[in-house]
């Protein structure tokens, strides 16, 4: 079956994608995920039915669903599309999803059997022309629709949900790390976990590096990807900071968080850790993750 969807073209019999004729690679998941949401559309797929077709039952953590969506989202509203989170239900694309046989395409590629048919397929892909530059100029000269406050901090929600679970996880990993270091060395319990790491890197072993590449990655995956996008919502949606009392301070923090991992923590592979608190002026302030969901609980509009 094949689905179009602004520039997009959905081959599921082939698992391809294209835009504007070009193949588009976004990975089996990301594509199994993407052509289940097209199929549904305009409904809400929720992430029981996505794990049980996209994943067929294995365990995986939210981030790896997130980092898929995130991957699809990022060429979907390059186009102007968007795929939109349900409040506690899952995913949907509302676009407009159209169904294409795929006799015609196939008539298109083969060679004509007459003049006529020459002609024919001359005009059909002319009006196809036309189409696509009408689709490409409305895409590119018309902003995408503003989310909605609720989406926005439905995202936000997420968002934060995946940046706790990450930090409480890298935490374990940390301590692990320490635990490990202090067997072998005296350091000052004065050090930062910063310091203490940066300082034994080129005296650790195996084992220590080992889990000091978790911690890494921790920072570098989902702790960066949900940071950054949290700080978009915010500077994209000004009204954020006028519903949430603590917006502000998260905004500060977020700020110099993400310029501490692009200038610093990116160029130094001696870093495992990157923390932004009291000594920076900008802690994080805990209290923003319950009145993000108070807000939500406040503001939650009924599905029936």
């Amino acid at each position: 079956m094949n689905y179009k969807i602004g520039l997009f073209n959905l081959d599921t019999s082939q698992n391809k994608l294209f835009k504007d004729g070009q193949r588009v690679r976004i990975g089996d998941k990301s594509f199994k995920l993407l052509a289940l949401l097209v199929k549904h559309a305009p409904e809400t797929v929720s992430k029981k039915l996505v794990m049980d077709e996209v994943w067929k039952g294995r365990v995986v953590t939210e981030n790896t669903l997130y980092k898929t969506i995130s991957r699809i989202r990022h060429e979907l509203e390059n186009a102007g599309l968007t795929i939109e989170s349900v409040f506690s239900e899952g995913y949907r694309i509302s676009d407009k999803v159209e169904t294409i046989k795929p006799a015609d395409i196939s008539e298109l590629k083969s060679s004509p059997a007459s003049k006529k048919n020459t002609l024919n397929l001359g005009l059909k892909l002319f009006i196809l022309m036309l189409f696509v530059l009408s689709a490409y100029f409305f895409f590119h000269h018309n902003k995408k629709p503003a989310m909605t406050l609720q989406q926005v901090f439905t995202e936000m929600d997420f968002a934060m949900g995946i940046s706790k679970k990450a930090f409480i996880s890298q935490i374990n990993q940390r301590n692990e790390l320490g635990k490990l270091l202090d067997k072998r060395f005296d350091s000052d319990p004065k050090l930062t976990w910063e310091r203490k790491f940066f300082n034994y890197y080129d005296k650790m072993n195996e084992e220590e590096h080992f889990v000091f590449a978790q911690i890494r990655a921790y920072t570098e995956g989902p702790m960066l990807s949900s940071n950054q996008l949290i700080l978009d919502l915010i500077n994209n949606n000004k009204q954020v900071i006028n519903e949430i009392p603590a917006a502000n301070k998260l905004r500060n923090h977020l700020i110099i968080w993400v310029n501490k991992y692009h200038k610093v923590f990116k160029n130094t592979e001696k870093m495992c850790l990157l923390y932004v608190g009291v000594e920076d002026g900008a802690p994080y302030p805990r209290e923003v993750d319950q009145q993000v969901k108070q807000w939500l609980k406040s503001h939650k509009t009924s599905t029936n």
